[in-house]
């Protein structure tokens, strides 16, 4: 149980790293009462999916060995 929980955190760890160095994500203060704190988080969606798309050809064409790609007719 206490690995299973660890694995969590560290994936929780490396999506929050990897967010704010790709930018998917921005957290910024807000105006609030005296003595209170605010702040916001943008989310970019696009940005995300299109770098797990970038990611995932990325990483097909360099497990693909060259001259094996199939066309859409041969995978049906």
């Amino acid at each position: 149980m206490r690995n299973l929980l660890a694995g969590l955190a560290a994936l929780v760890i490396l999506f929050g790293v990897l967010g704010w160095v790709r930018t998917w994500y921005q957290v910024g203060t807000l105006p609030a009462e005296p003595g209170r704190f605010a702040f916001r988080v943008e989310f970019d969606p696009a940005k995300v999916g299109g770098d797990v798309t970038e990611a995932v050809r990325y990483v097909h064409s360099h497990l693909s060995k060259p001259g094996e790609e199939k066309t859409p007719e041969e995978t049906k």
